[in-house]
């Protein structure tokens, strides 16, 4: 019966290939990073053993509510803003769907993390339909200027967990950062189809960031 349940998910059903690769990749331990194609195409570099990954190598994909939802809310063409970018699965989901008339700016302030981004993006240089990837080492935020990002422990088991901290933190480590407001970054004639925002509580200040391309309507969906 539990047999069952897993493979009623919505992940094999309509991907029954999926099931053989779990199969496949059951019967040998994964080494510390594979690399694997994603449904659009786009191959991403991942641990299987962090939280992203290991759902990648297991299902195929991450978070398909949130994986389905940003392929339906993008269009062809456009630009979009993915901020906390983390490796880079997302970013890949809104490269693919915007295609080569398009480009995706990638925000991710963590050093480690930025350069796996960094990788991936590289990996997807060769695909023509995918659209342009600028990938940017800094954080999103109210106001211009640095900021300590704190990193808690157990971090490599989930590097998605990273977060802005104004006080010091009493364990984990941290590291300096740059924030930026996305409207220091938007020209006048630039027009966002898509803000996807991940940051770990720090959601308002982006947003706060951003008052004035919301306001004037260069921002289509959040």
């Amino acid at each position: 019966m539990r047999l069952l349940d897993n493979l009623s998910k919505p992940e094999f059903v309509f991907r029954p290939r999926q099931i053989l690769l779990r199969w496949q990749r059951g019967r040998r331990p994964p080494r510390a990073e594979e690399v694997v194609t994603l449904p659009w195409g786009a191959r991403l570099a991942i641990c299987p053993t962090e939280n992203i990954g290991r759902q990648v190598w297991r299902l195929g994909v991450f978070d398909l509510t949130v994986t389905e939802t940003l392929w339906r809310l993008l269009e062809a063409g456009e630009l979009a803003v993915d901020v906390g970018a983390n490796l880079g699965y997302m970013t890949s989901i809104l490269a693919a769907k915007t295609g080569p008339a398009g480009k995706v700016w990638a925000m991710e302030p963590h050093p480690q993390v930025f350069e796996r981004l960094q990788a991936n993006v590289a990996l997807w240089r060769s695909i023509p339909s995918m659209g342009q990837v600028v990938p940017q080492r800094r954080a999103l935020g109210e106001r211009a200027g640095p900021a300590t990002l704190w990193i808690p422990p157990h971090f490599e088991e989930n590097v998605g967990l990273a977060r802005l901290s104004s006080t010091p933190p009493s364990e984990g480590q941290t590291c300096a950062i740059e924030v930026v407001p996305l409207d220091d970054l938007l020209e006048a004639n630039d027009k966002v189809g898509l803000l996807k925002v991940d940051v770990e509580g720090a959601e308002l200040q982006v947003l706060q960031g951003a008052r004035g391309a919301l306001s004037r309507g260069q921002i289509r969906d959040v």
